[in-house]
């Protein structure tokens, strides 16, 4: 009895499959980064990401970087479910601080372009003839 439960917990469709609805086999390449035990997890990062991006993402990573992935897009998608206004704000500050960014660069820019008027004189190398001091 004991074997045949084991059994049946491996039949478990992972994650992926299961949201899809497809039968999960030893060649699902999702089932190792996400079990049928972290579904609402997967859940989570389906909203944000959808499960072909899922895919695609996990599919790009390096191999060793896949376990990663695996434990950051859930991440993701929890934070995003526990504060649905994350994203905005993230958004938010991101396009304010853009232009901030924009805003320091334009209010420093003129004074730059003035000093440099003014020293491009100071600058320029002196003629021979106009040194005070006469090497000896």
């Amino acid at each position: 009895m004991e074997n045949r439960d084991q059994g049946a917990a491996q039949n478990h469709a992972c994650a992926s499959c299961n949201h899809q609805r497809r039968k999960c086999d030893e060649t699902c390449e999702m089932a190792p980064y996400f079990p049928a035990s972290r579904y609402n997890e997967f859940q989570n990062a389906h909203k944000i990401f959808c499960v072909s991006n899922i895919q695609k993402i996990m599919a790009m990573a390096a191999p060793d970087q896949r376990q990663a992935a695996a434990e950051s897009l859930p991440t993701e998608g929890n934070a995003r479910k526990n504060d649905p206004d994350l994203l905005l704000i993230d958004t938010i500050s991101c396009n304010e601080a853009i232009k901030l960014i924009g805003s320091n660069i334009k209010l420093y820019k003129l004074p730059l372009v003035s000093l440099r008027q003014l020293q491009a004189p100071m600058l320029m190398p002196l003629r021979q003839s106009d040194r005070r001091c006469k090497p000896s």
